[in-house]
């Protein structure tokens, strides 16, 4: 009585109502609603409740009792009460993880799953159920897989039973008919949960809806084609520089015209290497006053040498931005070429004047 209610066996033995004072307010009803039920029927009582501890605080108490009539028609109580406070803490924080992360699961387009052991499904969120248009019914069990696209089926429920088998990580992307008709690339994964043996008890994991991505990867690919083959036709590369990690990386026009093979690590002294020896000096200074701050866009141009010894003329245009620079060359071997062979003209022309004594305007 002291530790359940901060009173003495003295102080209710005559006058039990101290008890029923120490009661909550908001379950005072409740309790005495029980009471009277388990009177009336001669069943069993039991009951939760708080109590208003004078040193403690609010306690949560579970009681039980077996009602037992006397022969002059009162009844006498035999039973015992118990401090289940810590108990109902744990089942407040249990419903309230289980709430949060509900709410997690419901947060993600297609949801989280749990499967049994032998890898039938025996829950899925609220928000998958909606967007493939199924009940929870249909998807347990293996009905999920009836979603699955003709192309993806038999790869995918193979790989979850060779999984299950396993015990390993689940991690495949796949194909769901959604309720709007529509294919939806999906990101599946799962791990499996194990007890204190490490035997499996569940699989839990979540779906990830990755057709937006899809698209973007798509859309990206047919651009970065589009502009290999823009640059393949104007000749023209172009390649970003990180001054940092001293890390190049090179368009494919850009490898074909330095005639560099792909995957092979590229640098600054990778690009160095391949400027005809006559320039390099001024290509490096030019470079080094792009390294500066108050340095934002540089051009110049500079002879390569190709892996085929073949010398070409490119006219760069670099610009500096976010620790990087990002530049764009264009061979100009053809217009080099013609200028040489103006410039050659005209030295012809001007000795042929000269041995002529003519002159033109």
């Amino acid at each position: 009585l002291e530790s359940i209610y901060g009173l003495g066996p003295e102080e209710v033995r005559e006058d039990a109502s101290r008890i029923l004072s120490r009661i909550h307010p908001g379950d005072i009803g409740y309790v005495n609603e029980t009471i009277a039920a388990s009177a009336r029927t001669m069943t069993a009582w039991r009951a939760e409740y708080r109590v208003i501890h004078p040193t403690k605080g609010e306690r949560w108490i579970e009681g039980h009792s077996m009602p037992q009539r006397e022969a002059d028609g009162s009844i006498l109580w035999h039973g015992f009460l118990s401090d289940v406070t810590e108990r109902k803490r744990m089942e407040v924080a249990l419903r309230d993880s289980e709430r949060l992360y509900r709410a997690i699961g419901e947060s993600i387009d297609y949801g989280v799953w749990v499967c049994a052991p032998d890898g039938r499904n025996i829950y899925a969120s609220e928000s998958f159920l909606k967007l493939v248009g199924m009940t929870q019914a249909q998807c347990s069990d293996f009905g999920w897989s009836s979603l699955l696209h003709p192309d993806d089926a038999e790869r995918t429920l193979a790989r979850w039973m060779e999984c299950v088998k396993r015990g390993s990580l689940w991690d495949v992307e796949h194909r769901f008919r959604g309720a709007d008709g529509n294919w939806h690339h999906i990101l599946a994964r799962g791990v499996p949960v194990r007890n204190e043996r490490g035997e499996i008890t569940h699989w839990a994991g979540i779906n990830l809806d990755i057709s937006r991505l899809k698209r973007v990867e798509q859309s990206l690919r047919e651009s970065e084609e589009e502009l290999q083959r823009a640059q393949a036709v104007a000749r023209t590369g172009s390649w970003r520089l990180d001054l940092v990690r001293n890390e190049l990386r090179w368009s494919d026009e850009n490898h074909r015209i330095f005639g560099v093979p792909k995957g092979v690590p590229l640098t600054y002294e990778s690009f160095l290497s391949v400027v005809h020896p006559d320039d390099r000096a001024s290509v490096r200074t030019a470079m080094q006053g792009l390294s500066h701050e108050e340095a934002q866009t540089i051009d110049f141009e500079c002879r390569l040498i190709s892996n085929q010894a073949r010398v070409y003329w490119m006219d760069w245009k670099h610009k500096k931005a976010d620790g990087k620079i990002y530049s764009a060359g264009r061979d100009i071997t053809a217009i080099k070429k013609h200028e040489q062979a103006l410039l050659s003209r005209e030295q012809q022309l001007s000795e042929a004047e000269a041995i002529g004594h003519m002159g033109h305007w």
